[in-house]
């Protein structure tokens, strides 16, 4: 996709298969809400949390194939967005963002505030979001080692980090399997309560840049809250890091509310957009 190859690639997302490696690439991804889209056919690996999703060059494609796949009624939203209310996330207690993430966020509020009026408020209950990566990770390790128990027994011929996941996984007890599926709803209907307040949350996609070399792919930390909500999110194309690296910001939204998460995602990317740079990508989906 970055290389401009293909118009568009389908994915899945558990923790941050998808917002990860679009944030890396510098592309629009979106991960579906939990279940709007059937996973049959796909080798899943938590059933809780397994959803599938979408990359392409800019919000713009994305919001075409989703309407497509979904069947919703194409509609054009090219007037101004009025009273956008956004919360804005900065990641904190998740993990280490790197300072260049922090600063592309603090920018982007800046821009998005100045050059298009959208009013921010920042997100004040790390504590909720950092107990949901955790429930997060307690679930999928579970379902995981549940789903994949043909995999687990032949354990030494896998990865070290999935073979350390299912074995974690089969250690668990299973009242705090039950106990994380608890805590998320519970969590859910908090966060839902709140996205009637506010259109989404703007937060990094990512901890930074892509890691370098070949033997890691980086920490899916920053998606496993949302992913545990079972929330659409979308990946925008931020700017690059000091070594020309790209950057990525995640727009989370409410189920049912998409068009909208759209609408502001494209005036975002359209906005954070570096100078000289056209509109429409190359081979856009949408003409």
């Amino acid at each position: 996709m970055a290389a401009g190859m293909v118009p568009l690639a389908l994915g899945t997302q558990t923790a941050g298969s998808l917002t990860r490696p679009a944030s890396y690439c510098g592309v629009a991804g979106f991960v579906a809400a939990k279940d709007q889209f059937s996973t049959a056919g796909v080798t899943g690996l938590s059933h809780s949390f397994d959803s599938l999703g979408l990359i392409t060059r800019t919000v713009r494609d994305l919001r075409y194939a989703w309407e497509s796949l979904s069947r919703f009624e194409t509609v054009e939203h090219d007037g101004p967005l009025d009273s956008v209310e956004l919360l804005l996330w900065d990641g904190s207690g998740l993990g280490e963002v790197s300072t260049e993430m922090s600063a592309a966020l603090i920018a982007a509020e800046s821009t998005l505030s100045r050059q298009l009026g959208f009013h921010f408020s920042e997100w004040s209950d790390h504590g909720m979001v950092r107990d949901l990566a955790e429930q997060h990770a307690t679930v999928m390790a579970s379902e995981a080692s549940a789903a994949r128990a043909e995999e687990l027994a032949h354990h030494h011929e896998l990865s070290v980090p999935f073979a350390e996941l299912l074995t974690s996984g089969r250690s668990l007890p299973h009242h705090e399997y039950t106990a994380a599926l608890e805590l998320i709803a519970v969590s859910r209907q908090r966060v839902l309560a709140l996205l009637e307040r506010f259109d989404a949350v703007l937060g990094p996609a990512a901890l930074g840049a892509a890691p370098a070399g070949l033997e890691a792919t980086g920490s899916p930390i920053l998606s496993r809250p949302w992913q545990a909500l079972g929330l659409p999110v979308l990946t925008i194309p931020g700017p690059s890091s000091s070594d020309g690296l790209p950057l990525g910001l995640q727009l989370i939204g409410a189920p049912g509310r998409e068009p909208r998460l759209f609408d502001i995602g494209q005036r975002i990317e359209e906005s954070l957009r570096p100078k000289g740079v056209k509109k429409g990508a190359t081979l856009p989906l949408y003409h």
